[in-house]
């Protein structure tokens, strides 16, 4: 580590928005190292080259060759800073695929097949060319399931599935709540299930890509008991952070500790509605350095479209999709 003072200049690069600090403070050595662990250190590959977030405006800067500063205008990231990774770029359906057996895959449900299930689920995703997959710690209820299951009982078991992903190539986004559930939400309040993820996370951290902290976490949470756990589950990790809300929500996202949002935008849209409301949201998002991830807009309906309207989506500048494409 440096002996000199890091500012923020130094430290607010790809993972800018995360960080409680201006841009003119003046980070002890303490912080600045602890900062650098958080970011893993990716300042090392050429910083001028990444976007600095000012919080003050929300604007995006990076260095030309004379030392001025310019408008990124990079693709890969967003224009308030935050860098648009592959973290970030969600490439899968929840939702829609089928199997060879024609019954609907949905991956949130993942942790909880046989090994010989998990497999072919893998094929299916790679076959599609999909890059990530959705999967729930625990459900108690979601997808109509009868038998709940929780791995923040077990751990170690939740970090092999994790790690048979990351070995065949997909990158797992953890959905820490899970939906329709409520005996799962009645023996994990906020304050109980923040608790449990100050030992959970840290044992899977490093092979997760991304979190959602919940699936329509406005049906169980208030604002302030979502913003209690955005902020306990930032503590934790240095891996972009998402939210995820009822058809049509979005502004939570706001919150200083979310990276972006996985939006659902109801299910009875047209390719070009799809679009439109794309473009809203990026004009919304990117001046904050949110990332704008098209998260559901399909379910029990054929694959083909489910796939066209993720189409849209990207065309018209989403991050990502949860919920197929093919481009």
């Amino acid at each position: 580590m440096p002996s000199d003072p890091v500012t923020f200049e130094t430290l607010a690069r790809e993972y800018g928005p995360k960080l409680d600090y201006t841009r003119d403070q003046v980070l002890s050595g303490t912080e600045a190292h602890h900062f650098f662990t958080l970011v893993g250190a990716r300042l090392a590959s050429a910083p001028s080259a990444l976007p600095v977030v000012d919080r003050t405006t929300g604007t995006g800067t990076g260095s030309d060759a004379s030392g001025g500063t310019t408008n990124t205008g990079d693709p890969g990231s967003v224009s308030g800073g935050l860098s648009v990774s592959g973290s970030v770029r969600h490439n899968t359906d929840f939702l829609t695929m089928r199997g060879d057996d024609g019954q609907p895959i949905y991956t949130h449900e993942y942790a909880a097949y046989s090994s010989g299930q998990r497999a072919e689920i893998r094929a299916e995703l790679k076959e599609r060319g999909y890059t990530h997959i959705y999967l729930y710690v625990a459900n108690g209820g979601d997808y109509g399931r009868s038998s709940p299951y929780n791995f923040y009982e077990n751990p170690g078991e939740f970090r092999n599935i994790l790690q048979e992903l990351v070995a065949d190539g997909i990158q797992p986004v953890v959905w820490l709540a899970p939906d329709d559930s409520s005996q799962f939400h009645a023996r994990y309040d906020p304050d109980r299930l923040a608790e449990t993820w100050g030992s959970f996370i840290p044992q899977i951290d490093d092979l997760v890509s991304s979190y959602v902290v919940g699936l329509e976490m406005d049906e169980y949470w208030s604002s302030g008991e979502q913003d209690q756990l955005g902020r306990s589950l930032n503590e934790l990790t240095g891996k972009p952070i998402f939210v995820h809300y009822r058809s049509g929500t979005w502004e939570g996202v706001r919150a200083s500790w979310a990276d972006g949002i996985v939006y659902q935008y109801g299910l009875d849209q047209s390719a070009e509605q799809i679009a439109d409301r794309t473009r809203y949201l990026l004009s919304q998002l990117e001046p904050m350095g949110k990332a704008l991830v098209a998260g559901e807009y399909a379910y029990r309906t054929d694959e083909e479209h489910a796939r066209r309207l993720g189409d849209a989506a990207i065309s018209a500048g989403a991050h990502g999709t949860g919920n197929g494409r093919h481009v």
